[in-house]
């Protein structure tokens, strides 16, 4: 006879006994029991709901009635039901421990405190009543007390996987990564197939950057369980981190798929996007987790694309960010970039500008945008004065400063900072292109014509810039380039 034939064939044994005689206690017991491991959880609950209604004070059919209502997520009955079981029996651990695991699901974390400690006066060495207080004092943000009792629970019982577990955490929480690895690794001797033991083993390892022990435990924790999202993201990263994009990619996109609405997988999108220049990717990205960014990290968005000239894509995201209804300083320095190249929204400009030339201590994004505003309306003094105030200033904030110095004749300034720059940035291909400018405006022709090479041999490619360079741009075609 198979299983199921078995369980049916039973079930309606119990149904036909109980049915005709409901003051039988142990029928109907095994019948809340059969039913509860069927999955009939309602008929389990409404079996022994009457059993402990007509056997008051039954410990073993109250405790079974209390388990059941926590995997029902009744937790008020539960409560209700293992405070009965240790009024009954104070001196019996099972209705201590249930009643405080219950309290800690519901956040009564002092009543939870009191019930475990009453297991270890009942029973000092009782493992379980140790890993529950130590998840409390987890919980309470006491985590050397709670890597004590994870410690008092393992040197108590050698072989508990939980308690490895646990403990594994705590050192992990606490920066002890290599002690964590391993506990990790003694929870998984006593249970090979412990799928988060495997998963938080793969990210110590990831701390320590022993990125191939990471990958590995990623990929068996996966095995054991393919429909974790944060794991794919987990892998992904590493894929990144050794250049492994296409791979990368994939996983990422899986863990999208399994988790549309949980950002992590769009955000790996977007890093992976960038280092791979797949704007189209990255646009998407940025959408579909737009309303989990700050404004300040959307501005950034949009300054990145509109550094690196997609200005349509740009306005794509500020687009959405309107219809979001997002605002931010750094946000309203890419909206009056973006309305003053478009055309668009002309009567917006001034109010911006009057707004964030009043604030009182800009951060460098807004001086940058305002910079580079004035620089694209002619204003190059006032461009000029702004971007020198950048304190961290990016590639793209030099690039603009640099041109507002060279139309003004201030060449000494300009040379000044490029000589700067390329003390900590040699291999800046437009670095050199923009000194080579200078050293032409200076009359130093030898010296241009030294950094142009210089700038070619290191790939510089951005021919448009070049275009803007009439001068430069015929020495460059002399020495055999082409912008054709």
């Amino acid at each position: 006879m198979k299983k199921d034939d078995f369980r049916t064939e039973e079930l309606d044994r119990l149904r036909e006994v109980y049915r005709e005689n409901p003051d039988d206690r142990d029928t109907g017991a095994k019948l809340g029991q059969l039913y509860t491991d069927i999955g009939w959880l309602n008929e389990a609950a409404e079996v022994l709901r009457d059993l402990t209604e007509r056997f008051y004070g039954d410990y073993p059919l109250l405790l079974d009635y209390g388990n059941l209502c926590c995997r029902r997520r009744q937790y008020d009955e539960a409560v209700r039901v293992f405070g009965e079981l240790v009024g009954l029996r104070p001196e019996r651990i099972e209705g201590w421990n249930n009643l405080g695991i219950v309290q800690l699901i519901q956040g009564n974390y002092e009543g939870a405190r009191d019930s475990f400690s009453q297991v270890l006066e009942l029973e000092p060495d009782n493992c379980g009543a140790l890993l529950n207080l130590g998840n409390y004092y987890d919980k309470m943000g006491d985590l050397d007390k709670a890597t004590g009792y994870f410690e008092r629970a393992v040197s108590v019982r050698k072989d508990f996987a939980d308690g490895w577990y646990n403990l594994g955490n705590a050192y992990l929480e606490s920066g002890k990564d290599q002690k964590a690895i391993e506990a990790f690794e003694k929870a998984l001797r006593y249970q090979p197939e412990f799928g988060s033991a495997l998963k938080n083993l793969g990210f110590a390892y990831e701390k320590v950057e022993n990125l191939e022990q990471a990958e590995e435990h990623y990929l068996r924790a996966l095995e054991l369980n393919k429909g974790d999202a944060a794991l794919y993201i987990n892998l992904a990263t590493i894929y990144t981190s050794t250049s492994r994009y296409d791979k990368a990619k994939d996983f990422f996109l899986r863990a999208v798929k399994l988790a549309p609405k949980d950002a992590g997988g769009w955000m790996g999108l977007r890093h992976l996007s960038l280092l791979k220049g797949d704007i189209n990717t990255f646009v998407r990205a940025t959408l579909a987790v737009m309303h989990r960014l700050s404004a300040a990290d959307v501005a950034g968005s949009i300054r990145r694309l509109r550094e690196l000239e997609h200005f349509e894509k740009a306005g794509e995201i500020l687009k959405q960010a309107d219809r979001l209804a997002l605002e931010g300083d750094e946000l309203d320095a890419e909206r009056l970039l973006n309305y003053q190249r478009s055309g668009k929204n002309g009567d917006k400009i001034a109010p911006l500008v009057e707004r964030l030339r009043a604030i009182p201590d800009p951060t460098d994004e807004v001086r940058a945008g305002l910079g580079a505003y004035y620089l694209e309306i002619g204003e190059v003094d006032v461009a000029a004065g702004i971007l020198g105030c950048v304190k961290e200033k990016s590639l793209a904030v030099l690039r603009a400063y640099w041109t507002a110095l060279e139309r003004l004749e201030k060449l000494a300034e300009a040379r000044e900072s490029i000589e700067g720059y390329l003390s900590d940035n040699q291999d800046c291909a437009e670095a050199w292109l923009y000194f080579a400018q200078v050293a032409l405006k200076e009359g130093r022709l030898s010296e241009a014509q030294s950094y142009l090479v210089k700038a070619k041999r290191l790939g510089f490619v951005d021919l448009e810039l070049l275009e803007s360079l009439p001068e430069l741009k015929r020495m460059y075609e002399a020495l055999g380039g082409s912008v054709s």
